[in-house]
Order: C-alpha cells, then sequence, then structure tokens
C-alpha cells in the first residue's frame, strides 16, 4: 500500500512539472504579431492601393482590358 502512495505522489509531481514547464516554454497569447518590426507590412495589413486612373482618360486599350479581366472574373472556375 505504500508503494502506490508514493508512486501516486511521484506521478502527481511528474504531471505538475511537466505544465510547468509547458506554461513556461509557451508563448504569451499576441506576442507573435508584437514581434513583427513596425516598418514591415504583416499578413493583416494589406498592400498599399495603386492610384486609380480617372475613368474620364481611359482609352479604348484600358477598355478592352477590363472587359478581358470582368469576364475573366466572372467565368466559373468551379462548380459549387
Amino acid at each position: 500500500m505504500a508503494a502506490s502512495s508514493w508512486a501516486r505522489k511521484a506521478v502527481v509531481v511528474l504531471c505538475a512539472s511537466d505544465l510547468l514547464l509547458l506554461l513556461l516554454l509557451l508563448p504569451p497569447p499576441g506576442s507573435c504579431a508584437a514581434e513583427a518590426s513596425p516598418g514591415t507590412p504583416d499578413e493583416s495589413t494589406p498592400p498599399p492601393r495603386k492610384k486609380k486612373k480617372d475613368i474620364r482618360d481611359y482609352n479604348d486599350a484600358d477598355m478592352a482590358r477590363l472587359l478581358e479581366q470582368w469576364e475573366a472574373n466572372t467565368c466559373p472556375t468551379s462548380t459549387h
């Protein structure tokens, strides 16, 4: 009976030490976002948008390119 009490205490101590080690090694929540330097963009910030051309300045080539892009975006690529 004494051996089982000793074994139970050993298991409890080992589990507690493993839990403490795990908590010490895990980074705190949100620390990954804080590691990025302020000058570099990360995944959460979208890339800067290019200044759009005024619609009155579009020529026939621009309109043809826009039509091709529109048709490519509206064509179904996969069936749902």
